[in-house]
């Protein structure tokens, strides 16, 4: 809703681009939230209308907006375009490009990537977890051994979204020890390097047409200059505020979808009654309710996120969106449980979307909760 929860001009623009963008380009392809091909077409007309790079510099191609901008624009695209997968790919692409290039790259490696990402002639991945371990720091196997010249990286990354189409991998890599603890560094490596194989894709039946797969490096050799950021600090740097950007940013899409299910939900509703029963009527109250409290979540987490306020500012903004979000899903199956109604393939694909992302990452989110409730229990205060 342009002008509600503080928009600017600004936000008020792109997120006005973004909806004629979904609408014209994303909701007339109603089978591509379950298609397991890329759109390459859809991707190319983002870019050549500046939505790839909404929030990288204006002398790199961009727009030269913040966080907030990603945010709005990406519930737009969910809201208005229905299909939750696509908009998870250009979330991933835009948060690349502004918190790991914009936020850790070199000079060099700015005006190397950069123009290409906003323009989408390149998508970069970010290369984190490996198969069966996940991206915990304790599993994490894949090596970065110093060589003449560079360093060789040896190992294999898995769950990489955008990974089957990406021109380049930030490969976050053990790169050495400080007693019991590992050390990591991340490093731009292209597809092409001699030793990097990408496998793939795979397909986990949802939020489609969103890709995923792996690589694999075998004696991969980079040179130093592709180091992002400070070498044996890409952990601390950006693997674990990257978990909070990536919560906090997909916020936006995920209200947009939540928003996309009521609007066909009271549409389906209206061609089966002439009026709610009170049970269905409480229902959707709750529902719009609990939106409008996510719509002031996101809004201030967003700007929290712009400012740097940190963790401790962010997460139980970040909880409370999960909580409420994981309840509207269960409200939708309750009113439709109750009315019977059938609402068609592009709602049902779109509730699958929903489950599965209220399903990600539930044990860190129950770990950060109870490490909430351990710091308030042992300082008893309350704010």
């Amino acid at each position: 809703m342009p002008g509600a929860c503080g928009y600017n001009g600004e936000l008020t623009r792109i997120e006005g681009q973004a909806t004629r963008f979904a609408s014209e380009h994303i909701a007339v392809r109603p089978g591509l939230a379950s298609d397991t091909a890329f759109p390459v077409d859809l991707w190319q007309e983002m870019g050549r209308l500046g939505l790839l790079g909404i929030s990288l510099p204006g002398e790199f191609g961009g727009q030269g907006q913040g966080y907030p901008a990603i945010a709005h624009a990406g519930r737009a695209l969910s809201r208005s375009g229905g299909c939750l997968g696509i908009v998870l790919s250009w979330l991933m692409h835009q948060i690349t490009g502004r918190f790991f290039i914009k936020g850790f790259g070199t000079g060099d490696q700015q005006k190397t990537y950069l123009p290409d990402i906003a323009a989408g002639r390149t998508t970069v991945c970010i290369a984190i977890s490996e198969p069966k371990v996940g991206g915990h720091p304790s599993h994490i196997a894949t090596s970065a051994e110093r060589v003449v010249g560079g360093y060789c990286l040896k190992g294999e990354k898995a769950y990489l979204t955008n990974g089957p189409v990406a021109g380049a991998y930030i490969v976050l890599a053990v790169s050495g020890n400080m007693g019991a603890k590992k050390r990591f560094s991340a490093f731009l490596v292209p597809r092409d390097t001699p030793g990097l194989t990408v496998t793939g894709p795979v397909d986990f039946g949802f939020l489609r047409p969103c890709p995923h797969g792996g690589i694999v490096l075998d004696d991969c050799v980079v040179p130093e200059a592709n180091l992002l950021g400070r070498p044996d600090s890409a952990y601390e740097d950006m693997a674990l505020p990257f978990r909070e950007v990536e919560d906090t940013l997909m916020m936006g899409p995920v209200l947009g979808a939540q928003e996309a299910q009521l609007e066909t939900l009271i549409a389906c509703l209206k061609a089966h009654m002439l009026k709610p029963s009170e049970e269905i009527a409480v229902r959707l109250g709750e529902i719009r309710s609990h939106m409008s409290a996510l719509e002031l979540i996101v809004f201030e987490a967003v700007q929290r996120l712009e400012a740097s306020e940190g963790s401790e500012r962010l997460i139980p903004l970040v909880i409370s969106f999960r909580h409420l979000s994981h309840g509207i899903v269960s409200s939708f199956r309750e009113v439709l449980v109750s009315s019977g109604v059938h609402t068609g393939s592009a709602y049902q694909v779109r509730a699958n979307d929903l489950e599965a992302v209220s399903r990600f990452a539930e044990h860190v989110s129950r770990l950060k909760q109870m490490k909430l409730g351990a710091a308030l229990f042992s300082s008893g205060r309350v704010a």
